[in-house]
């Protein structure tokens, strides 16, 4: 059962304490990133990927993909594995409408964005979702969770205007992965961190698409940036 812990917030202005402090502030190289990068992963076979004009375009079907550390980890993802610190960030829109639940013990879900993986039952999702409420409302937000073997647990979770577009950012900075948002990719909200192990060496980064609903979901991906840190 997802569970959801909406934490509101209506400032979208900087303040100073907004800004990485200068202990994990990083300078960051642009790295090429080519359309039809990395490894799509399909669990079930039923998806599709589709690149046009440096757009990305998952087709997932009107019933449960899901990705959870402790639960099903059906949904598909394109994924690339990189080692270091890094930056990766994408525009992320497409039409959000999770109707019917599906009777498998998930609310009507529809949530697309960035994917940071350490192995299947450790990692972290930042999504532009929309949720369907038991009492019938549905609500637009960013949702920002670490997904462990013992279950989820929520960062950050923000309510967006209804199909707001948003541009979604990860960093890793040594030991820890902040996320970030902006509505112009220019501007940038810190959302949030949480340690990852660094020792670990190569991660699994890329984009993943989550439906739990019967209406099928065509989230699309674009503007992609990825960054290495400097020196």
């Amino acid at each position: 059962m997802r569970r959801l812990c909406i934490l509101l917030s209506t400032s979208w202005g900087w303040s100073k304490s907004h800004w990485p402090t200068s202990d994990v502030a990083r300078e960051w190289s642009p790295a090429e990133t080519k359309p039809g990068w990395g490894c799509f992963i399909d669990p079930d076979g039923d998806c599709k990927q589709v690149w046009k004009d440096g757009t990305l375009t998952f087709e997932v079907p009107g019933n449960v993909h899901e990705l959870q550390g402790n639960g099903r980890r059906n949904a598909p993802r394109l994924l690339a594995e990189r080692s270091g610190d890094f930056a990766m960030s994408v525009r992320a829109a497409g039409k959000l409408s999770p109707k019917q639940a599906t009777g498998e013990g998930f609310l009507p879900y529809h949530g697309a964005g960035l994917l940071v993986m350490e192995h299947d039952s450790s990692f972290l999702r930042l999504e532009r979702a929309k949720i369907l409420q038991p009492n019938g409302n549905e609500m637009t937000y960013i949702n920002f969770e670490e997904h462990r073997a013992s279950g989820a647990r929520p960062i950050k979770q923000l309510q967006l205007s209804d199909e707001e577009i948003v541009h979604l950012r990860i960093e890793r900075r040594r030991n820890k992965i902040v996320g970030l948002l902006s509505r112009d990719s220019t501007t940038w909200e810190e959302l949030g961190d949480v340690s990852f192990p660094y020792a670990a060496g190569a991660v699994k980064v890329g984009v993943a698409a989550v439906n739990s609903s019967r209406a099928a979901f065509i989230p699309e991906f674009s503007d992609f940036r990825l960054f290495e840190a400097k020196g």
